[in-house]
């Protein structure tokens, strides 16, 4: 630094500092040691922010130090400061830039006052334009300055305010905490939201709320108090209408738990007589805490023989191993839990079949508490329909394995059984016919077989021995078929058993035959039929019987075949007829005798 401007720094009645980049002190006057008590040689090369900035303002200062290197005029500004002995000072800062032959800043140049506060001047203007009750206190206790406010509240005049320490207007109950809190602030502890009462001109006393902290010299106590009497009149009110509500809250409490003992003595009364098994266990341990009269009758224990215990207790170990899993299952899950089938060994020894729910009892928070379990014993039922599936499957074999076609069908004429027999008459193997309709898979069935379904479903008993059905290709076969009506356990119809049979080949066979038998009986030829054990007649055509004599058919069955022929021949009959049943056949020459006039009738005979 030019030796001129040295001195110029060096005697400058003005703190005069320089500083760097980096914050560090460049430079020192003597009036800097006289304002912050740093010698030079315990300044220069220090953080300058380290040495006079309150530890409290450091972000801040760094913030608006960092921001000065930005720019390159003078600026100023007041702050607060602390000295070596750790007082705290009011600085006005007037900060010059320097600058290199680039323009860049290097460092600061700056020239600090120290500005005494006088606390009853510069309050003046904030004293005016509060809302609340300011005043500074001496530290012997009198009112040094306060706002009008002050006066307005309490109906002193400012004189009489003043010439009484404070204490004087402090209620006689609230004096030793006033003090105690006053000590507090000696010892450096601000006062907040402290509550007293003063005593008004009137004699009555308003509520405040003080907010207090002492001078940096210890001379004065700066205050701020808040009038909250109405506040603590409507807190009076309030803790009026507390007492009355929580007086209430007691009665109503008191009906609730006489309800809720009412509630709980129905729901236990309910409990005990409900027909199904109800239990209880507690979510912790998972023992049994409550167990219903059906719950005793179904494990065939007693209530107190169970309470307390868990399932190890009562179950065999495999059982108890199972019940356990699903008890922790549904306490973590929260869920209710279904379990239709359930093996449960009872008190008996005997095992049972159970259908059981298990659902978690769970608090406020959503933990559970409590188990509950609720079983039906359906062992019967499981029985009754093992039972069912057992003569399902025996009718079922039954069906399946008689020789005639049987079906059986719904109300609206659905499959819901057909043997065998019934699939390949009505060429349906390899069709999955069950739950279709017969309409749907025979469209061509006549109307009259729709209407005989409609009278069978109204209960009526339908058959035929030998139906003619025209099918859809023109084909005609004969079916014989009976339909009944089936019902159900309550007795009501719920379909049609239906037998049907395709007789189309006895049909035709009996056609056949009466067709032979009309020719037979017509032909002026001989035709007979004997047995070939006893040789006696089995038949004779009319034309035959008139041959030989004989009146009726009747007559002839009591004769021989021998004794239609002449007796020279009879040896001859019986040889040939011997000779027929081993070729097949026997043709030749025969005599007839007439029965009657003993004529002898030549013939040509075919036997076979």
């Amino acid at each position: 630094m030019p030796q001129k401007l040295n001195l110029l720094f060096e005697s400058n009645p003005l703190a005069a500092i320089e500083w760097g980049l980096d914050l560090r002190v460049v430079a020192w006057n003597q009036a800097a040691t006289n304002t912050f008590g740093y010698t030079k040689e315990e300044a220069i090369g220090h953080n300058l922010a380290e040495l006079i900035i309150p530890k409290g303002l450091h972000a801040s200062m760094n913030s608006l130090l960092e921001s000065l290197f930005q720019q390159k005029e003078s600026t100023n500004n007041f702050n607060d400061n602390i000295t070596k002995t750790g007082e705290i000072i009011n600085c006005q800062w007037c900060n010059h830039p320097l600058l290199d032959n680039q323009e860049q800043v290097t460092g600061v140049l700056s020239i600090v006052q120290h500005i005494p506060l006088n606390p009853l001047r510069d309050v003046d203007g904030f004293f005016l334009n509060s809302l609340d009750l300011l005043c500074i206190i001496s530290i012997e206790g009198y009112f040094q300055k306060f706002n009008a406010i002050w006066l307005e509240t309490l109906g002193y005049t400012e004189a009489e305010l003043k010439t009484s320490p404070f204490i004087d207007f402090v209620h006689p109950e609230d004096v030793p905490a006033t003090l105690a809190e006053a000590e507090k602030l000696a010892n450096g502890q601000d006062v907040l939201n402290f509550e007293n009462r003063y005593r008004a001109k009137d004699g009555s006393y308003v509520w405040f709320s003080w907010r207090v902290t002492l001078s940096a010299d210890g001379k004065f106590m700066y205050a701020v108090a808040r009038d909250i009497t109405a506040q603590k009149r409507a807190e009076a009110v309030l803790q009026a209408q507390a007492a009355q509500l929580r007086e209430s809250e007691k009665r109503y409490q008191s009906l609730v738990e006489s309800k809720l003992l009412e509630t709980q003595t129905f729901l236990e009364s309910v409990l005990t007589d409900l027909p199904v098994a109800v239990f209880a266990k507690d979510a912790q341990n998972l023992k049994f805490i409550l167990c219903n009269r059906a719950g005793e009758e179904l494990l065939n224990f007693k209530a107190e023989d169970l309470l307390g215990k868990d399932d190890y207790d009562l179950f065999p170990l495999e059982q108890a191993e199972l019940f356990n899993q699903k008890d922790r299952e549904v306490l973590n899950s929260g869920q209710t839990l279904d379990i239709p089938e359930e093996i449960v060994q009872s008190g008996s020894g005997k095992n049972l079949i159970f259908h059981t729910k298990k659902t978690p009892i769970l608090d406020r928070a959503g933990v559970a508490q409590f188990l509950l379990i609720i079983c039906e014993d359906i062992t019967d039922r499981k029985l009754a329909e093992q039972q069912l599936r057992d003569q399902a499957a025996i009718l079922e074999a039954f069906v399946e394995h008689t020789p005639v076609p049987i079906a059986l069908f719904d109300k609206e004429m659905r499959y819901l059984v057909a043997n065998r027999c019934w699939l390949v008459d009505n060429n349906l193997v390899g069709q999955n016919i069950i739950g279709r309709s017969q309409y749907e898979l025979f469209p061509d069935l006549p109307d009259r077989w729709k209407a005989g379904h409609q009278r069978c479903l109204a209960g009526a008993a339908e058959s035929s021995e030998a139906d003619p059905f025209l099918r859809a290709d023109g084909s005609l076969d004969y079916v014989r078929w009976q339909s009944l009506p089936w019902r159900d356990a309550q007795g009501e119809i719920g379909g049609i058993l239906m037998y049907s049979e395709i007789v189309t080949a006895r049909v035709k066979a009996e056609e056949e035959r009466r067709n032979l038998a009309a020719i037979v009986s017509n032909t002026s030829d001989f035709i007979g039929i004997t047995s070939l054990e006893s040789k006696k007649i089995l038949y004779i055509n009319p034309a035959g019987l008139e041959l030989v004599g004989l009146g009726s058919l009747e007559l002839s069955r009591t004769r021989d075949i021998g004794d239609l022929f002449a007796p020279k021949e009879r040896e001859l009959i019986s040889q040939s007829i011997g000779e027929a049943m081993t070729k097949g056949k026997w043709q030749g020459e025969v005599m007839f005798q007439h029965l009657v006039t003993g004529e002898e009738i030549a013939a040509h005979a075919n036997i076979f």
